[in-house]
This record gives structure tokens, C-alpha cells and sequence, in this order.
């Protein structure tokens, strides 16, 4: 059985060896160490960018689900892979990097993050990676693509 041992945020973890948090008028974060991963959560961050719901994917537990958008750069020393998710006021974002892909995917099982209805979904179900741009869209005005009907 999953249990929590420390929730940042909307990520539950299962278990965290260190835990730091650097806050800032531009980004605050908190920094976590998983075994040999790392995680890192944006706490808060002056860029209120808004995401596209219809570019992204869905990950779920059962019937609870989260949007979300994953992009990965797997270099020969190292697995990053940037997370961003929808349906929250600012733009939630998390960063997993692991030596390979084996202490990745065990780093994977350790966290959880809240679907819209409170529950938890693994992050092991977030596992659709997209190489194109970032879902961004605009509001009003801007360079990025315009935003669906009803999304701010």
C-alpha cells in the first residue's frame, strides 16, 4: 500500500531521503532527494503562463485524472523529464531526474500527484512524452496560439 510520507504541494511522496526549500521573488522551489533521483517542484513563480487543456494528455487512477504535459531530454549521464499540469491557478510544474532509466522508474513509483477530485494518481501513469513545444496558449493576446473557449 502507497502511503505518504511528505506532501509539496499537489505531489504526495512515499519517501524522501532530503527535502530543502529555496524561495524567491522569480521562482521558489523546493528541491527533493529520492534515493538518486532528484524532484524538483515550482512553489510559485512570476510567470503566469496558461496551458491549452486540448494539447495535452491525461493520466488517471481509475476515474481520476490529471491533464498534463511531459517532455523528457535523456542525455548518456542522466534522465530529466519536466512535467507541467492543468487546472490549477498558476501553472504547477515539476522536474524528475534520475542516472537511468532503472533508478527513474523506482523515483516514478515513490510519487503521486493530485488529481482535481484529491486523489492520487502515480506518476508512473504520466507516461506519454511529447517533443513539440509547450501546450502554451494566450488569453487575450500574445505570440502563443489562442486559447479554447472558456479557458484563462
Amino acid at each position: 500500500m502507497f502511503e505518504c510520507l511528505t506532501i509539496i504541494q499537489f505531489i504526495c511522496l512515499a519517501e524522501a531521503e532530503s527535502v530543502s526549500f529555496h524561495p524567491s521573488t522569480i521562482i521558489s522551489t523546493a528541491e527533493v532527494r529520492l534515493d538518486e533521483a532528484e524532484l524538483m517542484i515550482i512553489l510559485g513563480t512570476d510567470n503566469l503562463a496558461t496551458l491549452d487543456p486540448n494539447r495535452m494528455d491525461r493520466a488517471c487512477a481509475g476515474e481520476n485524472c490529471v491533464a498534463y504535459y511531459r517532455r523528457c531530454d535523456t542525455q548518456p549521464a542522466r534522465i530529466r523529464c519536466t512535467y507541467a499540469l492543468f487546472g490549477r491557478e498558476q501553472v504547477p510544474a515539476f522536474e524528475l531526474s534520475a542516472p537511468d532509466a532503472v533508478r527513474y522508474a523506482r523515483a516514478e513509483r515513490q510519487i503521486r500527484v493530485a488529481s482535481g477530485s484529491g486523489a492520487w494518481v502515480p506518476l508512473a501513469a504520466f507516461d506519454r512524452t511529447r517533443e513539440t513545444g509547450w501546450p502554451f496558449c494566450r488569453p487575450g493576446g500574445g505570440r502563443a496560439p489562442r486559447c479554447p473557449e472558456g479557458v484563462h
